[in-house]
């Protein structure tokens, strides 16, 4: 068999020639720097990993020593200009050392994933790029990088008797980008905002399958030390917009803007903010009014490249940047026979709303394959309610049954509850865009699905309450299970309104309920709000709303989902609610941040925002909830300052809730979640 090596499979490009190899029957080295959920899925299907430091070819070079073929994918793809030495470094020097070290361990081939932008672009519409061209303009860090490694693979092919076959994608488009590269982003963006302005230029737009397989193909099918464009369909910006717009609900653009307009933008930003300007004038004078066309004849007659049709790449797109938006991975059950799973009857059913979700997401993770210490883990029928805008983006295992439905739905509701013997509701929304949707989805939708138990004989619900239930302590520092409901403007009354609910039916007899009041969130599946929230510890200074020293409990979405499971076996708990957090449930913002910081191997620099400006935050909030309006920031600000901590012993007591994931597990997880998202 074939000894293939490959490096950047966690990326967009490396995940799908990965992919592809593998499902082509070959055995697969990845070189990795860590793990992320690609990596995992690679590992599943059967490629084997090696954790190196791709700058130290000590690591490596016993490793791809007589591979028959090295896949070069790894770089650091992004426009960003405000570090230049590092990204040449994980461009043109990390290249460098690759294929130095490929040459002297006798690699037979190698396939260098370069750029069509180190061939430049052109001024006009009617002239395509060619694999002869060269860039004069390097307009950013990383396309200096890439011409550098351009020109030195030019070097080691005239000096040596070598096979470097380079392939040079344009923008490559699809599912699976777990990073989002910039045409990603781009879209992420238009999703949304919308875009309501276009400019002259256009770009190269390629499907991320068809680059995958000419990559293979190069190696299978191409010529020593060829060169090969993989790019796709030349269409202007314009055009790009509008067929975005055709596939979501915002308006094509339709202002054309002057090139000299946006340039004079860029200086001006970046004269203000400097190495923080979001965009270079560089980047202005070389993309905006060219024309990034390529010619991919070559590729197509020798590697048998197609380009799909442009519709088809931009759907599959923005679908693969909305699964990234709205939280949605991939589940797999692992077929691990050391698990200890929970056993229930063959005829039990678990319904649960609110999927996918940060909490429902690890919960459902949880069920299937064990948490961290490889408990909780069931043999049980799952059965999972999801909004129908969802549909056509899961991926979950065949014993997984969905049921695409609004929370407010009947009929649909009535189908889902057929034949459950529990309900775990998670669902609910924390800062919707509308003010509304609080009671109509978080009270509304919670009465419309008791009232359907009810009707369908289902027993058995555990809410997921919320501190907000109680707002923030006063005279009390420590909440416990006898302080009295005093709820957070809307989000809070909407969430008690919803428990209040639940617990009356029960009371009456004709449900069996139990409420779960969670605070802080910690855990894997992170939201994008609060990986952001993360990223900020990589600043200078991190901002703290307040003067640190409130105290703040946390719940790590591991020890909730143990709280739902034993919460739910345990009769004592039917008819009352609970504290749910950690077991050291008083710690002090600045002790929060400063694990968090530990965790993240980062110094702890708060800038403390006074506690006047925060109630100013809160003032501010109650303002924009009186014209219907949410601010995630602002609503957050208005309260960050304030006691919220709850005691736990009632459920310890009553249920046996043991919270075995504390802050050294989770400054363990920060950084290994960050690094998965982002590096």
């Amino acid at each position: 068999m074939k000894r293939i090596v490959l490096t950047g499979a966690s990326g967009h490009i490396g995940y799908h020639v990965a992919k592809q190899l593998l499902e082509r029957g070959n055995s697969v080295i990845l070189l990795i720097r860590n793990e992320n959920d690609h990596i995992a899925r690679l590992k599943l299907r059967g490629a084997t990993t090696f954790i190196v430091d791709l700058h130290d070819e000590k690591s490596y070079q016993a490793i791809i020593k007589d591979a028959d073929v090295l896949f070069h994918l790894a770089s650091e793809n992004t426009v960003d200009t405000s570090d230049e030495k590092r990204i040449v470094k994980n461009t043109f020097e990390l290249t460098k050392k690759m294929i130095d070290c490929a040459t002297a361990n006798k690699v037979k081939t190698i396939i260098y994933t370069s750029s069509v932008v180190v061939l430049g672009r052109s001024p006009r519409s009617d002239r395509l790029i060619q694999e002869n061209d060269k860039a004069s303009c390097l307009e950013s860090p990383y396309v200096k990088g890439k011409f550098l490694a351009e020109e030195y693979c030019n070097k080691v092919i005239r000096e040596k008797p070598v096979d470097i076959r380079r392939l040079y994608p344009s923008w490559v488009m699809g599912d699976d980008d777990l990073k989002l590269t910039p045409p990603h982003k781009i879209v992420s963006k238009y999703l949304a905002k919308g875009n309501l302005f276009y400019f002259s230029g256009g770009i190269s737009i390629a499907a991320v399958e068809e680059v995958a397989r000419a990559h293979i193909n190069a190696w299978l099918l191409g010529k020593p030390n060829e060169r090969y464009i993989v790019a796709g369909h030349n269409i202007s910006f314009k055009k790009f917009y509008s067929t975005l717009a055709k596939y979501s609900r915002n308006k094509a653009p339709f202002l054309y803007i002057p090139k000299w307009i946006i340039y004079a933008c860029s200086v001006v930003s970046k004269i203000l903010l400097g190495k923080k300007n979001p965009i270079d004038p560089r980047y202005v004078r070389s993309v905006i009014g060219n024309y990034s066309w390529y010619n991919s004849e070559k590729a197509i007659k020798e590697l048998n490249y197609t380009i799909p049709p442009l519709d088809s790449i931009l759907q599959a797109a923005m679908n693969g940047v909305r699964k990234k938006l709205w939280g949605i991975h991939p589940f797999d059950k692992k077929n691990n026979i050391d698990i200890q799973r929970i056993e229930y009857d063959q005829n039990d059913v678990l319904l649960i709303t609110g999927f996918p979700g940060w909490l429902s997401n690890r919960m459902l993770d949880i069920l299937l394959n064990g948490n961290k210490f490889g408990n909780y883990a069931v043999n049980r029928k799952i059965r999972l309610l999801v909004e129908p805008k969802f549909k056509g983006l899961l991926s979950t295992p065949e014993n997984i049954e969905i049921f695409y439905s609004d929370i407010t739905d009947k009929d649909t509701l009535k189908l889902a509850l057929k034949n459950v013997k529990a309900v775990y509701h998670l669902a609910g929304v924390i800062y919707p865009k509308k003010i509304n949707a609080y009671h109509k989805i978080n009270y509304i939708g919670t009465k419309t699905l008791v009232d359907q138990c009810i009707e369908c004989g289902v027993r058995r619900i555990i809410f997921m309450g919320t501190d907000s239930i109680c707002g923030y302590g006063k005279l009390k520092k420590i909440f416990d299970e006898t302080t009295p409901p005093n709820p957070y403007k809307n989000y809070g009354r909407s969430k008690y309104l919803a428990e209040k609910y639940i617990l009356d039916k029960t009371a009456e007899g004709l449900i069996e309920g139990t409420s779960l009041r969670g605070f802080w969130f910690f855990g894997p599946f992170m939201p994008a709000r609060n990986m952001n929230f993360l990223k900020m510890f990589y600043w200078k200074r991190q901002i703290v709303f307040g003067n640190g020293k409130n105290l703040r409990s946390i719940s790590h979405i591991d020890n909730i989902t143990q709280a739902f499971i034993k919460a739910e076996k345990n009769n004592k708990s039917i008819g009352k609610w609970y504290w749910i957090g950690n077991k050291h449930y008083d710690y002090t913002v600045d002790q929060i941040y400063q694990n968090i910081a530990n965790g993240l191997g980062v110094d702890y620099k708060p800038f403390y925002i006074p506690n006047w400006a925060c109630e100013l935050f809160g003032l501010l909030d109650s303002i924009l909830g009186l014209f219907g309006k949410v601010n995630a920031t602002i609503h957050a600000a208005g309260k960050f300052h304030k006691n919220i901590a709850g005691d736990i012993k009632d459920a310890q007591n009553d249920f046996g809730y043991n919270p075995d994931v504390g802050f050294e597990e989770i400054k363990l997880e920060l950084k290994d979640i960050v690094s998965k998202n982002y590096a």
